[in-house]
């Protein structure tokens, strides 16, 4: 089993491009194009960049994100991953939101704080690409 150090090395870091909201919706939004929707039992969240927030009949929505795309070296594997990311980033003194894919995780932080926030992860050892 390899390192928690050696799974955040191999964990690239990248800022994705654009402006995102999280919006509380009654219904799921119809076609492609919004970055991620998940339901559960007492609603609807979507994540979508801001321009498609008017479409979304939100009956609440916050804005101003940015979203951080770690690609996980061993999803599944990495006990620790986001303890460390997550941790990293509130000793930053940054508020965060984390989603999970099957491969990845992302962190949706304030457009404010994106740069402190990859500053923070590269020094927490993960591998930052340059911000776009």
């Amino acid at each position: 089993m390899r390192s928690l150090a050696d799974v955040i090395a191999g964990s690239p870091v990248k800022l994705l491009p654009g402006r995102y909201a999280v919006a509380k919706c009654a219904a799921a939004p119809e076609g492609p194009g919004f970055f991620m929707v998940a339901r559960d039992a007492d609603e609807i969240t979507v994540i979508a960049e801001e321009a498609q927030l008017p479409a979304l009949g939100a009956s609440a929505a916050e804005g101003d994100y940015r979203l951080v795309e770690i690609r996980v070296a061993t999803p599944f594997l990495g006990v620790g991953l986001l303890a460390a990311a997550s941790s990293a980033l509130a000793g930053a003194g940054i508020s965060i939101l984390i989603v999970s894919t099957y491969s990845k995780d992302y962190v949706l932080l304030k457009d404010d704080c994106a740069a402190k926030g990859l500053e923070a992860l590269a020094s927490a050892g993960f591998p930052v690409a340059a911000a776009p």
